[in-house]
């Protein structure tokens, strides 16, 4: 067996900052209970009380807390294995948690006897992840007691998962297109001071290849995002502005193209990367 750190390898999995990731466990007492009142698992992760003078305590579950880093990662714990990887898209609604949840919310509220505070309902998306269904290491004995932990959490570092169950052989072609989609909208998110700090971090750096029915290079997202950035939503081959906007975020749709190619031992690096449209994108492989 070989233990690793949790949050640090889903970290470099989905290519977001550790000190943005909150470890979430939900107790077995509670999920019994959910389920006892038919609540969404998801429902209970995505309503957290927010930080108050009044419930201190409760601030370790607010994702905005305005004295810590913001939260948007939540990797999901349930019955001592990875439940889910869940991404933070912002706050669908603020008031109290008797007031944003559902009917059945809030029986399960009253039933564990908790007053009315108040939280924020936040918008969340499952992501995919080699760790999600792993067994955990390091969350017994006292440390059952507390149900989260951040960056700067006595034992944040210290919940492992077994390096050897994860399965690295088998990657299929779409879930790694999709992953690296998800990884260049998170690399946008950040400043352009901190993208272009780990894009010169991982300079020189041979783009690994994974096997699936084929192999396939795991391309840069801070290079991607940068490029993107740089475009400002016009195609840098025909200079007119991108045909569509994205869905998820509403930023200008272009693709990253290298302009020597990785597999002729192209670089992946902004000197060789541009933003372009679609059509001419095609043009550069097929024209």
């Amino acid at each position: 067996m070989k233990l690793i750190s949790l949050a640090k390898y889903v970290s470099v999995d989905i290519g977001i900052l550790i000190e943005e990731i909150l470890l979430l466990r939900h107790s077995n007492d509670a999920i019994e209970n959910l389920k006892k009142f038919n609540v969404e698992l998801d429902e209970y992760t995505c309503v957290q009380p927010i930080y108050s003078h009044l419930h201190p305590n409760l601030g370790k579950y607010d994702f905005y807390h305005p004295n810590k880093k913001s939260i948007n990662c939540v990797i999901v714990i349930v019955h001592n294995k990875v439940e889910s990887i869940q991404i933070v898209d912002g706050v669908d609604k603020e008031g109290t948690n008797y007031s944003i949840t559902s009917p059945e919310y809030q029986k399960f509220d009253h039933f564990k006897n908790r007053p009315e505070v108040a939280a924020r309902r936040y918008n969340m998306r499952r992501i995919s992840s080699k760790s999600v269904g792993l067994k955990i290491f390091g969350w017994e004995n006292s440390r059952t007691r507390t149900s989260v932990q951040r960056y700067d959490g006595g034992f944040f570092d210290d919940i492992y998962i077994n390096e050897n169950e994860i399965d690295s052989s088998k990657n299929d072609e779409l879930e790694i297109y999709e992953k690296f989609e998800q990884q260049v909208k998170l690399a946008t998110e950040i400043s352009q001071t901190e993208r272009l700090k780990i894009i010169d971090l991982e300079k020189g750096t041979i783009p690994r290849k994974v096997s699936i029915t084929s192999y396939v290079f795991e391309r840069n997202p801070y290079v991607a995002a940068e490029a993107l950035y740089l475009a400002k939503g016009i195609c840098q081959k025909c200079h007119k502005k991108a045909p569509f906007f994205r869905r998820s975020n509403q930023s200008p749709y272009l693709e990253v193209h290298h302009l020597k190619p990785l597999s002729q031992g192209g670089s992946d690096t902004l000197d060789n990367a541009i933003a372009v449209c679609p059509n001419c994108h095609r043009e550069f492989h097929y024209g």
